[in-house]
């Protein structure tokens, strides 16, 4: 077989997998995801004959993703094929722009893979995948959960017409607000500052506190606004999963997705149905920019 045969049957074989799957509403959108698929093919080795051994495999045996370690997972799948897992790894950062449903809603990592992986899912007009009626958000790294309206700016004004007069604040070092008192109760390198400020006063403590999460849109209960002081001491580290849950359902809400696959690099693969499986994630960083009018937020992983 000729090199331009050889080349031709790639490229068909992989254009007849994203046709099988329904990926690419137009030729035009399949075509620019046949040539991303098919030099990750090149670059792990991975022939015409590969390409339906993969395909007829997913076909006839549902694979199912997994939480934890994908990749191993596929390793059993595939008979511990190191190739093909290598294959789906570069298929996993692919983010061809065939797969954008409008230049404002970008490919993002994995979904690619999925829509492989899962040959029954398909694109829904919210969300990423729709696979067997359920609505899934895919995530990969840097994943940040962000309040569906409440900018920095609006957080900092009404953070300081709470807690102006009553505690403490901090002294911003750096930027546009460089020499403002103002109230980042949320920051990590403040937390030593506000425990001590908390701990003055805990029933007016409370107080201030259920004024803060309610006027900021994160409606609290009694019992949630108590949960805040553990042995008497305001716990920095549950306010904060607090206000991350309930980002979440305030953006589960506004997306209308049922579950998020946070993917990371595929090695620890977290699954989020509701707010109460956040408490398996990590908050790594906050995004309160209280200069600026994007909106809050956390890092997660």
């Amino acid at each position: 077989m000729d090199f331009n045969t050889e080349l031709n049957n790639q490229l068909s074989s992989i254009s007849v997998w994203l046709n099988e799957n329904k990926i690419g509403l137009t030729a035009d959108k399949t075509k620019n995801i046949v040539r991303e698929i098919f030099w990750a093919a090149v670059d792990n080795d991975i022939k015409e004959i590969d390409i339906y051994k993969i395909k007829e495999h997913l076909k006839h045996e549902d694979f199912t993703i997994p939480k934890g370690d994908l990749w191993s997972r596929l390793l059993d799948y595939f008979d511990n094929n190191d190739k093909y897992i290598e294959f789906f790894k570069n298929i996993a950062n692919l983010t061809p722009r065939g797969l954008d449903t409008s230049p404002n809603a970008c490919c993002g990592k994995f979904e690619l893979l999925y829509r492989l992986l899962r040959p029954n899912s398909s694109q829904p007009k919210t969300g990423d995948i729709l696979d067997n009626g359920v609505i899934y958000e895919l995530k990969g790294t840097d994943v940040r959960i962000s309040d569906t309206e409440l900018t920095g700016i609006e957080y900092n004004k009404r953070c300081t017409k709470i807690f102006k007069h009553h505690i403490e604040g901090n002294t911003v070092k750096k930027g546009g607000l460089a020499g403002s008192t103002v109230y980042e109760i949320e920051k990590k390198q403040y937390r030593e500052h506000y425990t001590k400020e908390f701990g003055k006063d805990i029933t007016k403590s409370k107080k201030l506190l259920t004024e803060y999460f309610n006027t900021n849109g994160w409606n609290c209960d009694d019992v949630e606004i108590n949960s805040l002081f553990p042995n008497d001491v305001w716990d920095q580290d549950i306010m904060q999963k607090i206000i991350l849950k309930k980002m979440f359902n305030k953006y589960k809400d506004s997306k209308k997705f049922d579950t998020i696959y946070i993917f990371g690099d595929g090695t620890d693969v977290k699954i989020i149905n509701t707010s109460d499986d956040l408490m398996c994630l990590k908050i790594t960083s906050d995004y309160f920019r209280i200069n600026q009018t994007g909106a809050v937020g956390w890092y997660i992983l």
